[in-house]
């Protein structure tokens, strides 16, 4: 986390912000920009994953806030990382494109090759670098979706799964 915020200072060639959840937004898009950027892979040029599934970044990005709000929701223990399916990943990114005929092997191919955002954990699983940002991105998607009520009943369900959830949806809010 701390080379992320490094990285982070970096990239926005400025002071970083002071507030933690601006903080997690700008280490958000610099980690999404990282790994939907079109790169070169043995000299030839690989597209964005926007470019690859005809969507935007603002499309990717609420995906990923859902996809880390289920990850979230469901991770038996309250510490670490959630594990997030290959499947549901690539499921959900697969529904962003008006392109039926896109090839799931090829985007799975094309997840293991970039860091960032998500990180392959284990064979078919991926994960975020670090729990705050799983965190964040679920505050995001709560904040877009029956907030603040959704929220409220998932902190009173279990106060130290959505502690952090909650801290940084109110500040977003």
């Amino acid at each position: 986390l701390l080379t992320l915020i490094a990285s982070l200072h970096a990239w926005r060639n400025g002071p970083l912000p002071e507030n933690r959840e601006e903080l997690y937004n700008g280490a958000v898009d610099l980690l999404l920009f990282l790994w939907e950027r079109p790169k070169r892979v043995a000299g030839t040029r690989q597209p964005s994953i926007g470019e690859y599934l005809s969507t935007d970044r603002n499309e990717i990005r609420k995906v990923l806030n859902e996809l880390a709000f289920r990850a979230h929701q469901d991770q038996p223990e309250i510490n670490g990382t959630a594990d997030l399916s290959e499947t549901r990943l690539i499921s959900a990114l697969l529904r962003l494109s008006p392109d039926r005929t896109l090839n799931a092997v090829e985007l799975m191919d094309y997840l293991s090759q970039r860091a960032g955002l998500l990180l392959p954990r284990d064979n078919g699983v991926y994960t975020f670098p670090h729990r705050t940002l799983q965190e964040y991105l679920a505050a995001c998607h709560l904040t877009d979706h029956e907030f603040p009520e959704k929220l409220c009943e998932l902190v009173r369900a279990d106060f130290e799964r959505w502690r952090e959830v909650v801290l940084l949806a109110s500040a977003k809010a």
